[in-house]
C-alpha cells in the first residue's frame, strides 16, 4: 500500500542522508519536547521562535520525517501540538 511504499522510500533517503539530517531532527525534536514538558508560560512563543528559523523546505523535510515510521508516534504529535506546519501552505512558489 501507499504507506508501506512511502516508508520504504523515506527509509532509503534517511539512510543515504543520515549524516546530514539525523542531528537536525534530533535537535528540533528535543527543543519541542523540552518546551512541551517545561513549566514555562508562553510555550507557543518559544515554538514560534523555533518555527521562524525553518525554511519551507526544512518544514517539508520535518513533515516527511514525522509521518514516517520513525517519527509518527513521538515527533508528529509535538509538531502538531505547536502548529509547526502552519506556514507550509503559505509559502510562495517563487522561493
Amino acid at each position: 500500500n501507499d504507506s508501506n511504499q512511502f516508508n520504504i522510500r523515506y527509509g532509503q533517503f534517511a539512510i543515504e542522508c543520515e549524516n546530514f539530517i539525523s542531528h537536525y531532527f534530533r535537535i528540533v525534536y528535543n527543543i519541542l519536547k523540552f518546551i512541551s514538558n517545561s513549566d514555562i508560560s508562553g510555550k507557543k512563543l518559544y515554538a514560534n521562535l523555533l518555527r521562524a528559523q525553518l525554511s519551507k523546505y526544512e518544514l517539508l523535510l520535518l513533515f516527511y520525517n514525522s509521518i514516517s515510521d520513525s517519527g509518527v508516534d513521538k515527533f508528529f504529535p509535538l509538531l502538531i501540538e505547536f502548529d509547526i506546519f502552519k506556514q507550509i501552505g503559505r509559502a510562495s512558489c517563487r522561493e
